[in-house]
């Protein structure tokens, strides 16, 4: 029993998996939480980096599907520049 016909091995690697990814996820979480809790002390004692991101929160307000449109080409430009 137990060998590589079980159906409940399966069951278990999945279990496994299941567990590997919300240990994953749990951890992305965490660093961008860090990481959002980080930027925001940057922008918090940087007047000009402050000022700078309000004008693209109003901007972004003004027209979001410009700023969707924006944020999709530059991640396709990233994507095609680290492509192999």
């Amino acid at each position: 029993m137990g060998g590589k016909d079980d159906p409940r091995r399966g069951a278990a690697d999945e279990s496994d998996l299941e567990a590997e990814a919300e240990d994953g996820l749990g951890r992305l979480g965490g660093v961008a939480t860090a990481l959002y809790k980080g930027l925001r002390d940057i922008l918090s004692n940087n007047p000009e980096l402050a000022k700078s991101a309000e004008d693209l929160r109003r901007s972004i307000r003004k027209s979001p599907l410009a700023a969707i449109g924006a944020a999709f080409v530059a991640g396709l430009l990233l994507a095609l520049l680290t492509r192999g």
